[in-house]
């Protein structure tokens, strides 16, 4: 898992506490055993209104993000069938 965070963010203190945090929330929804998130790659990238945000916002956010993966990729999976 990456996670990008620019300059807009916030300083670069602000920005490792934020790369911190979103490592924490995936790892802790991996051990959860989320079954709906497929293994692969994930780039995470935070725009400014997250630095704002508090732990379980951002939790809550991530969480539905994530949950949105395999929708898109079954998405992705019927176009590539329908060709």
């Amino acid at each position: 898992m990456a996670i990008a965070a620019g300059r807009k963010v916030g300083s670069a203190v602000q920005r490792n506490q934020l790369r911190r945090r979103i490592k924490a929330i995936f790892l802790a929804l991996v051990r959860e055993g989320n079954p709906t998130l497929p293994l692969g790659a994930y780039l995470v990238i935070a725009r400014p209104p997250v630095a704002a945000c508090d732990f379980s916002e951002l939790r809550a956010s991530l969480g539905d993000a994530l949950a949105m993966i395999p929708r898109a990729r079954e998405k992705a999976d019927a176009r590539q069938e329908d060709r």
